[in-house]
């Protein structure tokens, strides 16, 4: 069975991996160190010995959807590395971005 989507209460403009209107500043914070581990970050990993249980972070990460939130951040920070790239790519001459110039390079012509 299929649950409704939770309609956003957040601004326009307003990036999910954002404080959430509403989000107490400490269970922000938990969110922040989730999300500072990387793509492959997980729950258990999150907890700071002493700090709150594995089970309160599950709470915590469904209550302000921990997932599609870090799922967000991974998405832009992606996008954002490919823009540089391309960007750094376009410095170069189109001569020099063909398949065969020096391994790894990543200025290819398609």
């Amino acid at each position: 069975m299929l649950t409704p989507r939770r309609r956003s209460t957040h601004p326009p403009g307003h990036r999910p991996w954002e404080q959430q209107p509403l989000e107490p500043a400490q269970e922000y914070a938990h969110f922040r160190r989730y999300l500072s581990l990387g793509p492959r970050r997980s729950l258990a990993c999150a907890r700071e010995p002493g700090s709150l249980s594995l089970a309160r972070l599950k709470q915590l990460s469904v209550k302000w959807r921990w997932l599609y939130r870090a799922l967000a951040w991974d998405r832009e920070q992606f996008l954002r590395r490919r823009r540089e790239e391309l960007e750094s790519c376009a410095k170069f001459p189109a001569s020099s971005r063909s398949r065969t110039s020096s391994p790894g390079r990543k200025c290819w012509r398609r």
